[in-house]
């Protein structure tokens, strides 16, 4: 005999047995790769209907450069180890006499918009601090930039310098390693100083951490061999689905009627990254859907005679015969 037991139910990142994984963008900033996967168990299966719901909340991953490379009147020293740990006043961010050309690059496998940096020894040099990228020809300076430390100005502190990503921002070469680098280039000097401006550390983030909204989701179903699959929500911007609180905000699947995810079948979350990694660790969905479990089991009937009262009972538990 099977018992079947249906409930509500909401499928999230917390879910036994799902599984996750970081999400880098691709070359071309348009593959999809799985950020969640979930195979469902056996005895157990899903069903997803047209007026479920989905909703997520992606962060990007917030690490050490990839490169950092500082260039003093064309001499040219790789700073990546020291700007990658902790140690105090290792890294150099502006020499001790500042020349026009002077520059700090910082490098990254991806697209970024925002680094933080770290000092606890401000230079005496006094200039202009230009923030540019390489679009594949020149250097040409960023829009958009924000620069907490004023130049190297600012009081021994942590700042964030923020910019907007540029379209045409290409990979080069610095010191040996191939990224995506900006550099702070000295493009006046009003006082050389004699004192250097040291580092602590500096760290890759983006702007509040959270995903682009124009990044993309969407979650599809497979079969067991993963052969067959049906996209039953998006592909969806971020922005439309990350709003927890509001209900008519929320995503509903692409679908006219229910579809029934049955044990050994795969529910899986795709995202699709433009501008650095997703950290799977600090990602969060929610999918409402209907569990049911099928549990086999030896039935206990009343005693004989009694058809009614049998009758009665298997409604009552709603028992059907396994035939």
């Amino acid at each position: 005999m099977t018992q079947v037991k249906e409930e509500s139910f909401e499928i999230t990142q917390l879910t036994p047995g799902m599984s996750g994984v970081d999400v880098e963008p691709g070359e071309d900033l348009v593959e999809w790769d799985d950020l969640f996967r979930y195979k469902v168990p056996i005895g157990f299966s899903y069903v997803v209907k047209p007026i479920d719901f989905f909703s997520a909340y992606l962060q990007y991953l917030q690490e050490g450069v990839g490169g950092c490379v500082s260039d003093d009147g064309g001499t040219q020293t790789n700073e990546t180890v020291d700007a990658n740990n902790a140690t105090v006043n290792d890294v150099v961010l502006l020499p001790a006499v500042m020349t026009a050309g002077d520059a700090l690059y910082i490098g990254y496998r991806h697209p970024f918009n925002l680094t933080v940096v770290k000092y606890s020894t401000r230079g005496d040099g006094v200039g202009t601090v230009t923030w540019e990228y390489w679009n594949g020809t020149a250097w040409v300076a960023l829009l958009g930039v924000v620069d907490g430390t004023s130049n190297f100005s600012a009081a021994a502190g942590t700042y964030n310098i923020s910019w907007a990503i540029p379209a045409d921002w290409a990979k080069t070469t610095v010191l040996g390693f191939n990224f995506y680098w900006v550099r702070g280039r000295v493009s006046a000097v009003t006082g050389a100083g004699t004192a250097a401006t040291l580092g602590d550390q500096i760290w890759i983030y983006t702007v509040a951490s959270e995903v682009r909204a124009i990044d993309r989701v969407r979650v599809q179903v497979r079969d067991a061999s993963e052969e067959g699959r049906r996209t039953i929500f998006g592909p969806l911007q971020y922005a439309q689905i990350k709003d927890f609180q509001d209900i008519t905000k929320f995503a509903h699947p692409d679908i006219e009627r229910e579809i029934v995810l049955p044990e050994d079948h795969w529910l899986v979350i795709e995202v699709r990254s433009t501008a650095g990694v997703i950290d799977a660790s600090d990602c969060y969905f929610k999918l409402s859907c209907k569990r049911i479990r099928h549990t086999l089991f030896e039935e206990k009937l009343p005693l004989p005679g009694k058809e009614k009262r049998v009758e009665e009972f298997k409604r009552k538990h709603k028992i059907w015969a396994s035939r």
